[in-house]
């Protein structure tokens, strides 16, 4: 069975011609027919995943090409195959058995994959933006998530975010590894912006404001002081807006190394890209509908829309194939939040409400442009089981774009599918790039030795060289530092994999030396032992800094009762 893989642009491209009249014939002109014209239509192939589930969020597992209509840029295109991902799995005795070895410095054991596509789930806690009482719950729940539901086949890591993007577990099949990673993110109080308490505190400062003013009958909701406290208040929330942004940029280019399919379960409630919004509603919570009150509106939000920024994070997770599942356990905020507080709302103003809302708006638009889905629900098992139930949906829809409606190459090329099967809920990410944003670069080289037979199997050595010049180099005050990732991957020849190796990596170079340029490559050392048979051997490099990403393949052959060669 053909390797299922993420959207990605076949390189071939397919002419197709009509007949032109033979040379040299007797009868008169004759006027043209369309047989006798040359037309050349180049068609490519392209592949997009998606997820489909029915009303209750169950997986759909019988789905057809005739039940699915692709477009591309608004335009009908041809599909012509349907994979279901779950199913896409080789009977472990099919599979000649192979184990790859591979002396890396951060201890990740390489695992034996016997004929399974494993799935690979990242974690994300953002205790940044979860509301305290929470956390409690949130470990206990995604702990029960982990040790009952995920799959021995799974590859999970765990990352946290608090001002900045922490990876706390690399990818483990060991679900007790992940669980005690888990545990370790709890360990010590951390700091969190309380966006409740902050919008109680704006407030009290606006209605400090108004009693001030009020004294001397000047009170006005565009006053300086309640439009200097408006504006504190959104200058506080840019950095923590932007730094939880770039998280999800980063954590996107991490995954970018990743051959296979990658999932996100993201643990938010999210931000505001425009926290005007809320401002100006608890403003007009305490001062009412003043005239000044909308170009104070404008005013806020002159320069602190985030939405750029945010649709750039958005197309690197598009570029990585990353889908996220955005799951938020928060509590919408009830109505009566001023009458808890003995404090009269003016009517119509909803500062909680608000903020709640924009937020959640976030989080639904990056797991809907990315192919994922958003659960905003307090019962977190039961999100996450519906999360998992999607992926168990996932499938592979390939189809044939003539990309007529294409004006530039580099712009994001917009897909939907939709289903006409009622009751079917389909989610696909919002498009593809045809070409990579950066340029390419060759960041390492794989170098195969000689192999040698052994009674039981034949041990193929190999040498993984990394190029320090090609890699974004991070500038210390007496280092240079490289950050990078390296997926060793190894299936059969007819694409059903074996084994794999994932490995987050770094190396941290002398400054003076650096610029001095007498500096050695980093190199790791490895090997393969395999059982008759022809592999694939793939090693997918990727500087997360630059974006860029390396392959090297390599055919390895192995005959029963001989050396093994390489091509």
């Amino acid at each position: 069975m053909r390797r299922v893989s993420h959207v990605r642009l076949a390189a071939g491209l397919a002419a197709l011609l009509t007949a032109l009249p033979s040379a040299g014939q007797d009868e008169p002109p004759q006027r043209p027919q369309p047989s006798d014209r040359r037309e050349e239509v180049f068609v490519h192939f392209v592949e997009i995943d998606l997820l489909a589930t029915d009303r209750d969020g169950s997986p759909v597992t019988d789905l057809t090409l005739d039940d699915l209509v692709v477009r591309e840029n608004g335009k009908i295109q041809r599909a012509a195959e349907l994979t279901r991902h779950e199913t896409a799995q080789v009977k472990p005795a099919a599979v000649p058995a192979g184990t790859i070895r591979f002396d890396a410095p951060d201890g990740q054991i390489p695992r034996i994959s016997a004929g399974v596509e494993p799935r690979w789930l990242v974690l994300l806690f953002d205790l940044d933006h979860t509301e305290p009482h929470l956390f409690g719950e949130l470990q206990k729940t995604v702990k029960t998530f982990v040790a009952k539901q995920t799959r021995e086949t799974d590859r999970i890591a765990v990352a946290s975010f608090s001002g900045e993007l922490s990876l706390v577990q690399s990818f483990t099949d060991d679900r007790s590894v992940a669980i005690a990673a888990i545990d370790r993110i709890f360990v010590e109080p951390r700091p969190n912006i309380r966006w409740q308490a902050r919008i109680r505190e704006l407030m009290s400062l606006i209605r400090d404001c108004q009693k001030q003013m009020m004294a001397n009958k000047a009170f006005d909701s565009g006053s300086e002081c309640v439009a200097a406290h408006g504006r504190n208040y959104v200058q506080e929330t840019r950095r923590a807006t932007l730094d939880y942004i770039d998280a999800m940029e980063q954590i996107s280019r991490l995954l970018g190394g990743v051959q296979g399919r990658k999932y996100l379960f993201l643990l938010s409630h999210g931000v505001s890209l425009d926290p005007a919004l809320e401002a100006v509603e608890t403003i007009r919570a305490v001062a009412g509908t003043e005239r000044h009150l909308q170009d104070l509106r404008f005013q806020l939000s002159e320069g602190v829309d985030y939405r750029r920024q945010f649709y750039a994070a958005i197309d690197q997770a598009v570029r990585g194939k990353v889908t996220f599942l955005a799951l938020d356990p928060s509590a919408p905020p009830s109505g009566d939040f001023g009458a808890s507080q003995s404090v009269e709302f003016r009517r119509g103003a909803e500062p909680y409400r608000t903020a709640f809302r924009e937020a959640r708006n976030g989080l639904d638009e990056v797991s809907g442009s990315t192919g994922g889905r958003f659960y905003g629900s307090r019962k977190l098992l039961s999100s996450m089981t519906k999360a998992l139930n999607a992926v168990r949906g996932g499938y592979t829809l390939g189809y044939y774009s003539d990309r007529s409606r294409i004006k530039d190459p580099s712009d994001l090329v917009k897909t939907t599918v939709k289903c006409s099967r009622k009751g079917v809920r389909i989610s696909t990410r919002r498009g593809y790039f045809i070409r990579p944003g950066v340029p390419e670069r060759k960041l390492a080289d794989l170098a195969i030795g000689e192999q040698t037979p052994r009674e039981n199997a034949t041990i193929v050595p190999f040498d993984v060289t990394i190029d320090p010049k090609e890699m974004r180099a991070l500038q210390g005050e007496n280092e240079i530092a490289l950050n990078y990732s390296v997926h060793l991957v190894l299936r059969t020849a007819d694409g059903s994999p074996v084994a794999e190796s994932f490995h987050f990596l770094g190396h941290v170079y002398p400054k003076a030396a650096w610029e001095q340029e007498t500096i050695e490559p980093p190199r790791y050392r490895g090997e393969l032992e395999l059982a008759p048979g022809n592999f694939i051997f793939n090693i997918i490099v990727r500087d997360p800094g630059l974006g860029i990403t390396h392959e090297s393949t390599r055919e390895i052959r192995v005959a029963r009762g001989a050396k093994a060669s390489a091509g």
